[in-house]
């Protein structure tokens, strides 16, 4: 498996070739400070944004304000309700 390490978290490749983002650096109180930092070290290809082990896609030319909206959409407490889920999917596909 594929990692690469940054100040905050780290990126860890999975057998797709996906990566994901998870914070290691627990000190940060706000996800903004995770978001910069994963969007300044991304990885080539495409990769996931984890925080509190809930996921947003990380898509091209991403700035934090996007990214976080994007996260906050996608782990709406309401993501349980089909028609949430649906927009979501339409939303992600889009990306």
């Amino acid at each position: 498996m594929n990692k690469k390490q940054t100040e905050k978290g780290e990126f860890v490749q999975d057998q797709s070739g996906l990566w994901h983002y998870t914070p290691t650096d627990h000190v940060s109180a706000y996800i903004t400070r995770w978001i910069v930092d994963a969007l300044a070290n991304m990885p080539d290809g495409p990769a996931w944004f984890w925080f509190n082990n809930l996921p947003a896609p990380i898509v091209p030319n991403d700035t934090p304000e996007t990214l976080e909206r994007r996260w906050y959409k996608v782990n709406n407490p309401y993501k349980d309700q089909v028609p949430f889920l649906k927009s979501l999917l339409e939303f992600i596909s889009e990306a």
